[in-house]
């Protein structure tokens, strides 16, 4: 108790400290090149900047291969602080990511701009201040406090900056785990401070899967005061998306109290169509579906499902035009 206390109070030492390194970082945008971005190579070179002179025992820099990415990579930081038997302690892991989501519209930042942080009455204001910067800079000095108070943990801590956590991680901690298996051992333990509240009471100790689906929809275009003459898209995609919400909910309702929520949720939550005029019935329709199921479901039955609905739809709705069986409907994984 005496050296957590210890801890702390080195930690609130280095809140100025804590706060600029946290500015710093966010100044620079890290966004997926799945949204036109050029991903997280500056960030990554600014973090490694900040702990140059720090007295880690292990410093390793992992480059995923990706060709749309700044310099065609997306880079990876692991910074070991080893435990009282060195390299043989057993190990922690601090697993946090270094990529943002995008700002989304400008006109609704009302304290700064994204990129530009700004301190305001106690709190650091800026895209990915919270997800995942203030979690990133907090394990950080969490590490720099116990080297200047010179306390070795039982456990080597293993600090692991990674890319590309908000779109999958395909080419962050998956990418380690499947091209370096070697990083990890059986006995690892690992924290992920990617969510929680104020207080620190709530941890999670368990993930629901998660499956995000686009379903496209293809009719034809007629003007909507001769609707027989085409097939509105727009309405085939509502009817199917009504019932497919309604269907998820009602067969794959277990709960578990493990999880919050302690149920599946199916959320529609993208959607639209080419119509820029109220007289147009539109001939394509697309909607998203964000899932976060349960681990005692599978996600191949799901996708059954939402195509068994996708064809019962098509068939309702079936029309002969142009010499094609309209709609066309498809379903495509987006994760």
């Amino acid at each position: 108790m005496v050296e957590l206390e210890k801890v702390a109070g080195e930690v609130e030492r280095l809140r100025d400290d804590i706060v600029q390194t946290l500015v710093e970082l966010i100044r620079i945008p890290a966004i997926s090149p799945d949204y036109g971005y050029e991903g997280e190579y500056d960030k990554a070179q600014k973090l490694l900047e900040i702990i140059r002179d720090w007295p880690f025992d292990k410093v390793e820099v992992y480059e995923a291969p990706d060709e749309r990415a700044k310099n065609g990579v997306r880079p990876s930081i692991l910074a070991y602080y080893y435990g009282q038997d060195g390299d043989k302690s057993p190990r922690l892991w601090i697993l946090t990511h270094m990529d943002v989501v995008p700002p989304g519209d400008l006109s609704k930042w009302t304290v700064t701009e994204p990129f530009k942080p700004v301190v305001k009455d106690g709190k650091v204001y800026g895209r990915g201040s919270e997800d995942n910067g203030q979690s990133l800079v907090s394990s950080l000095y969490a590490v720099k406090a116990l080297m200047n108070l010179g306390i070795r943990p039982k456990r080597t801590i293993i600090l692991a900056f990674v890319s590309d956590e908000e779109t999958g991680s395909k080419y962050g901690v998956e990418w380690l785990m499947n091209s370096h298996p070697e990083l990890f051992r059986k006995d690892d333990l690992v924290l992920v401070p990617d969510g929680g509240n104020e207080d620190g009471t709530f941890i999670e100790v368990a993930e629901k899967s998660i499956l995000w689906f686009k379903l496209k929809v293809k009719g034809r275009q007629v003007h909507a005061s001769m609707p027989d003459m085409g097939l509105n898209a727009h309405r085939v995609a509502l009817d199917l998306t009504y019932h497919l919400d309604r269907h998820l909910h009602e067969k794959y309702d277990k709960r578990n109290e493990l999880f919050y929520p302690p149920e599946s949720t199916f959320e529609p939550t993208m959607g639209g169509n080419p119509a820029d005029s109220p007289n147009i019935a539109p001939g394509e329709h697309e909607v998203v579906f964000d899932c976060r199921i349960l681990p005692e479901y599978d996600l191949d039955e799901i996708l059954s499902d939402v195509e068994r609905l996708s064809n019962e739809v098509k068939e309702k709705y079936r029309k002969e035009l142009d010499g094609r069986t309209l709609p066309e409907i498809s379903v495509e994984v987006l994760q």
